[in-house]
């Protein structure tokens, strides 16, 4: 299944996708390089300070128990979060 994590990040809207298996509702074991690429999508400045990941985004919002686990959305294929800064 193919997973699309849009991201409302300091930086504006970043989407990633990843392929998973497993059933909706389920928390499947992310691979090395899943890991890898969910880490670097959440700020795309190389010299920024920032420190947005997708990762850690999905963890504040209870959507990954721990940085190797991603709960599955139970309806669609999406899942949307925000960054650790205020929003609007």
């Amino acid at each position: 299944m193919k997973i699309t994590i849009t991201h409302n990040g300091a930086h504006g809207y970043t989407d990633c996708s990843i392929i998973v298996q497993g059933n909706p509702g389920e928390e499947v074991k992310l691979t090395n390089s899943q890991i890898k690429k969910l880490d670097a999508a959440g700020c795309p400045c190389s010299q920024c300070t920032c420190g947005e990941t997708l990762l850690c985004a999905l963890s504040d919002w209870g959507l990954a128990d721990d940085p190797h686990m991603i709960r599955i959305p139970e309806e669609g294929s999406e899942i949307k979060v925000n960054g650790n800064y205020p929003q609007q």
